[in-house]
């Protein structure tokens, strides 16, 4: 399996969805479909550490990275994720350059993480330790959500830490912190400037969006990645089409 790092670095345009439901069944729905990546929402879900481990167990079925979303910044529950098999994190609310540096770190075991080529991650030990090591180093994407104020004054900071592999624009905090409309031409400014900040820098920029037709937008925008959405909203609403389409005169 290619990794979701070799993908974007090669300028291979992504499309993944968030999982918000304990359930590893939907990796395999979401591979079905046709999605280039899953993004387990231990932020804004009832996700944790066995929810995820089961997701990526299920992944390597069906041949499909497994980005978390995690809910905070702990290196301790950054490097168990990447032992257990994800192909990398999406870290929230990410502010200045010295956060990008801890998170970056969090994610090398030349920086503080902890080594042991015996999880999942390293085949249970059938890797090797070198190549194990060198394998992490290669696939593990760390991908910093920039979605705040801060974030957005410091983007150019941000992108230029090494190791930054790619930003990701939250925009509904975005325009929370600003102040601003969503939509709104000044929320929209602000998205422009920070993807111009990792390309300028080489990143691969993702934004989230609600449907497939705001990602075509994004995607034509420059942008290298999206994630449409959740398995939440999108089974309500194909549910709620669905229904209204066989009872219309219900509202």
């Amino acid at each position: 399996m290619t990794s979701l790092k070799e993908r974007l670095a090669t300028g291979t345009r992504q499309i993944g969805v968030f999982l918000k439901t304990p359930a590893p069944h939907l990796v395999e729905l979401s591979a079905a479909a046709g999605c280039d990546f899953v993004a387990p929402d231990m932020e804004h879900a009832p996700l944790d550490l066995s929810h995820v481990d089961a997701m990526v167990g299920f992944a390597g079925r069906s041949g499909i990275p497994v980005l978390p979303r995690v809910p905070g910044k702990d290196p301790a529950l950054i490097g168990r994720l990447l032992d257990l098999g994800a192909q990398g994190i999406l870290v929230p609310h990410v502010s200045t350059a010295d956060q990008a540096q801890a998170l970056v770190a969090a994610t090398r075991f030349d920086g503080g993480r902890g080594f042991s080529p015996s999880p999942r991650a390293g085949d249970y030990g059938a890797m090797g330790a070198a190549r194990y090591k060198a394998r992490q180093a290669d696939h593990v994407l760390t991908a910093l959500q920039i979605e705040d104020r801060a974030g957005l004054d410091n983007a150019d900071a941000i992108a230029a830490v090494p190791g930054v592999d790619a930003l990701f624009v939250g925009p509904a905090d975005l325009s929370l912190s600003l102040g601003v409309g969503l939509p709104s031409e000044a929320l929209d400014h602000a998205i422009a400037r920070i993807l111009a900040a990792g390309q300028t820098a080489g990143r691969a920029c993702g934004i989230f969006v609600a449907d497939g037709a705001a990602a075509a937008r994004r995607l034509e925008q420059g942008f290298a990645w999206a994630i449409v959405g959740s398995d939440q909203s999108l089974l309500t609403a194909a549910l709620r089409r669905e229904r209204t389409a066989a009872r219309p005169d219900v509202t």
